[in-house]
């Protein structure tokens, strides 16, 4: 342990990018000033990992605004839009909805047949309310409501907020559990069924029914770099 000042800092390792740190022994939690993770100081002393599903509150809820999928579920029709035109009806359709971030009524090119303007996306080709990046607005694509009052057990964790010691190694395995397809050793997750074997990114064994790594906070369907 040492002394800054009348600050006493103690030698802990962090649970997101493994960076030596030197904090605060009088505080509660802390951020990793390399990657911004927030920490629990006593987790982090411990050799404990905050769940990245709950956020360390071992409670969720499941995003009711995307029923947990994460994705954008924005979608209007003509009459909501004030937009009843006989024209833009035949150009356009009658609704518009969000798919992978991009407005279903122009396919994401912001004209239509009458090379106007689509009245739904107001000519960007993007989904006016994800802007493109086809992402709950509600949970951020995370798929679940981290919270100490949230209805349900986290997945990741068991409910206990934390993971202790090492990340378990991914089973191997020739066929899926669930449907039997055969899987390559170096699958994830199943091509038939979507059985989720391993996270990709820190090839740490999958908790069924969560819906993020709860390691690293990888989530199905995303780049490995560019998850959160």
């Amino acid at each position: 342990m040492r002394e800054m000042g009348d600050v006493k800092l103690i030698p802990a390792i962090c649970p997101s990018c493994g960076a030596n740190l030197n904090l605060p022994a009088d505080i509660d939690r802390a951020h990793c000033m390399y990657c911004g993770t927030q920490i629990i100081v006593s987790h982090a002393l411990s050799g404990r990992a905050e769940c990245r599903v709950c956020g360390g509150s071992g409670r969720i809820d499941f995003c009711k605004a995307c029923g947990g999928t994460g994705r954008c579920t924005w979608t209007i029709s003509s009459s909501a839009h004030g937009h009843n035109d006989f024209t833009s009806m035949i150009a356009y359709g009658t609704e518009s909805r969000c798919v992978d971030g991009y407005c279903s009524a122009c396919k994401g090119s912001g004209t239509g047949s009458a090379l106007s303007a689509c009245p739904f996306c107001g000519g960007t080709g993007k989904c006016p309310r994800c802007l493109g990046n086809a992402k709950c607005t509600a949970c951020r694509g995370v798929g679940v409501i981290p919270g100490p009052a949230g209805s349900q057990e986290c997945p990741g964790c068991g409910g206990k907020g934390h993971l202790d010691g090492e990340p378990p190694k991914a089973p191997e395995m020739s066929k899926c559990p669930e449907c039997g397809t055969h899987m390559d050793p170096e699958m994830s997750f199943c091509p038939n069924c979507g059985f989720i074997r391993g996270c990709p990114r820190c090839k740490a064994a999958w908790p069924k029914g969560s819906p993020l790594c709860p390691w690293c906070g990888f989530k199905k369907g995303v780049s490995p770099e560019h998850a959160r």
